[in-house]
């Protein structure tokens, strides 16, 4: 909290010094070049507009404007006998220029600021964008973004570029329909569309084929993204393909071992009743 405190108040401490930097020059130059220069002088009271437009912007400008009035009387008292009245009079339109002086000033600062502030947040949105690419290009997990509007490919990463040999230029202009045959485009669009309407994150399985045309099976997570008052359809896939055929594979090696079981045991009881029967028949002939 005071760091924050501290951080807040310097800058202000700042603009405050360069204010009164200014009325300082300004009275400075007056005393020293009145004698030569005459009412003249005053033009320096520029010199504090200015410094009031730059520190607080146009307010600051339009303070400091209306401040020159009782100053260039207070300097002019200090030097000459001055009358309020035919003061007023030559003081009014000098201080009218002075505050339009300061709104121009405030408006360039002002103007200037914003302009810094989009420079240092778009430097920021190039780095965190520049972070994103670097984890999702090192990830094998592959994740792509569309534009509901078009259910076109906005991003793909590395990953997906390498699995489905495509690249982020030429998909960009693609659709599901474009890359895969109509069942698997059409079970895609209707998840996607989900995803969209519904705004939360799903986990579903989804079959997709690799550009050799062999079937793959995705664990993925589809979910809304909100970006500029827009919603788009953001999504990571996860190749279980080998997990799954292992899982099969168990399952079938499981079902064939509990159908020879069911085999031996039916073997043993029959060779047990069997036994059974032929002691019985050796029985009957002793």
């Amino acid at each position: 909290m005071k760091d924050k405190s501290a951080r807040a108040i310097t800058p202000l401490l700042v603009h405050i010094f360069i204010v009164l930097g200014g009325a300082f020059l300004t009275i400075i130059l007056f005393y020293l070049f009145y004698a030569k220069v005459g009412y003249a002088i005053l033009i320096f009271l520029g010199f504090f507009v200015a410094a009031g437009g730059f520190a607080f912007g146009t307010v600051g400008g339009i303070i400091a404007g209306l401040a020159t009035l009782p100053l260039s009387f207070f300097l002019l008292s200090s030097v000459q006998d001055q009358q309020v009245a035919g003061f007023l009079l030559t003081g009014i339109p000098g201080a009218i220029g002075f505050i339009l002086m300061g709104i121009l000033v405030g408006r360039l600062k002002e103007v200037q600021d914003k302009l810094g502030e989009g420079k240092e947040l778009a430097e920021k949105l190039q780095e965190t964008e520049g972070k994103f690419s670097i984890f999702m290009d090192n990830t094998p997990v592959v994740g792509w973004i569309k534009d509901p509007q078009s259910w076109k490919y906005l991003y793909i990463n590395k990953s997906f570029e390498k699995t489905f040999n495509i690249k982020l230029e030429v998909i960009k202009n693609k659709r599901d329909s474009d890359l895969w045959p109509r069942e698997v485009a059409e079970k895609l669009r209707r998840n996607d569309a989900e995803v969209f309407a519904k705004g939360k994150v799903y986990r579903i399985y989804e079959d997709v084929p690799t550009p050799e045309g062999v079937m793959h099976h995705w664990l993925v997570f589809k979910f809304p993204i909100e970006s500029t008052g827009k919603r788009l359809v953001g999504g990571t896939g996860i190749d279980i393909t080998e997990l799954k055929t292992s899982q099969d594979e168990l399952a079938r090696r499981t079902s064939e071992l509990e159908r020879i079981n069911e085999l031996m045991v039916g073997r043993e009881l029959k060779m047990a009743e069997m036994k059974r029967e032929l002691k019985t028949l050796k029985g009957e002939k002793t």
